[in-house]
Order: structure tokens, then sequence, then C-alpha cells
């Protein structure tokens, strides 16, 4: 007669969930959640809204312009406070010469955005306005380094802008800054200046 092993049925769930219950002790957590994210960030011409902006041609602007930058944040928490929804995400900002590390300007909580409510959440934007005084022409990058104060860890996302610094000029038709102005003709005039010289930061929510 040929004999055959036998288990009890419940003797495999009771070793996944001893494994389970080791994991929870060693603090594993049972499933992952996506760490926090953000979409590539734009150099704006202008922006209106949610998604809805213009791209500054060649990402090139003069340094008595302002760095216009737009993205989204991914993944952050909504936390839940009783009735209430809460978000809050602090963004760094600092610019370098593209492919060198040392630091030219920086700041520190550019961006504060927070947000409570009662309503359900809501797809948050954010942008930033730089001050380019003081970078000469040439080839930069503009990081943003995106902190969820929220979350377990206070976790941090970054990501790098390329843009570009050329020479004051008339914009053509399609916004590119062209060469300096010979004698007679009249440069873009530029924006005015602010009291924070590297600029500031914003978040919105949108549907």
């Amino acid at each position: 007669m040929r004999r055959t092993s036998w288990r009890p049925p419940a003797a495999v769930p009771a070793v996944a969930l001893l494994l389970a219950t080791l994991g929870a002790a060693r603090g594993e957590p049972p499933d992952s959640e996506p760490a926090l994210d953000m979409t590539p960030a734009v150099a704006c011409a202008t922006i209106a809204g949610y998604e809805d902006y213009e791209q500054l041609p060649a990402s090139s602007l003069t340094s008595d312009e302002k760095l216009l930058v737009y993205y989204r944040p991914l993944h952050y928490r909504v936390a839940r406070e009783g009735p209430t929804n809460h978000i809050h995400l602090v963004q760094d900002g600092q610019i370098r010469r593209r492919g060198e590390k040392k630091v030219l300007m920086s700041k520190k909580a550019l961006l504060d955005y927070e947000w409570k409510s009662q309503d359900p959440p809501l797809t948050v934007f954010l942008r930033n306005t730089v001050g380019l005084k003081g970078l000469k022409p040439g080839e930069y990058e503009y990081d943003i380094i995106l902190t969820d104060r929220l979350a377990t860890g206070a976790p941090t996302a970054r990501q790098s802008l390329p843009f570009r610094v050329v020479p004051p000029g008339l914009r053509d038709d399609q916004g590119a800054v062209k060469p300096a102005p010979a004698d007679g003709e009249r440069a873009k005039p530029p924006r005015p200046s602010r009291a924070d010289p590297f600029g500031d930061g914003k978040g919105e929510a949108s549907r």
C-alpha cells in the first residue's frame, strides 16, 4: 500500500500568519506605498491654472526676467484628521550651473503649501517664480526639493529643470530671445523686481 504524507489544512495559514506577525514586529509595512514624486517640471511663459500653461520657448530668458515653473506633486499624503483632510508640502529651490554641484542661489521653504478642508481632496499643482538677478549668460539647472510634512519620515523628492540665461534682447514671434538690439531698437523691459530677489512659490488645487 502506498503511503502519502498528510498535513492539517490549517498549517499553511498558520505559518503565513506567523511570518506576517514577525514582519509587523520588525516594522515592515505589509504593502509599500508609492514614494513621493513629481511630474517633470516645466519652464513656462504663463500659468493660467491646472495643466493650463504656455511653455517658455527653449527654456531661455534673461537675468532680468523670472523663471516661472509648473509641476504637480504625486503620491503625497492626505491625512485624515476627524472630518478634515490635510495636505502639507514644503519645497526648497536652488540654482547651479548645469553639470556642476556648487549652489549659486538657494532658498529654503520657497513654497509652503498647506491645505485643510472637509471637502474631498482636489488635484494639487505647484508653481515657482524664481529671480535670476546676477546670473551671467549660460546653462543652468534649477533644483526642486519637495518634502511631504505629513508622511512618515517626511520623505523628500527632487528633480532638476535645465534652463538657459541669455543676454538681454528682443523676443521674436515665438517668444524666443533674439540677440541684443542694435542702436535705435528697444529691448523688452524687464519684469518688476520683488523684495525677495530669489522668488517665491505657490500651491493651488483644482478639480
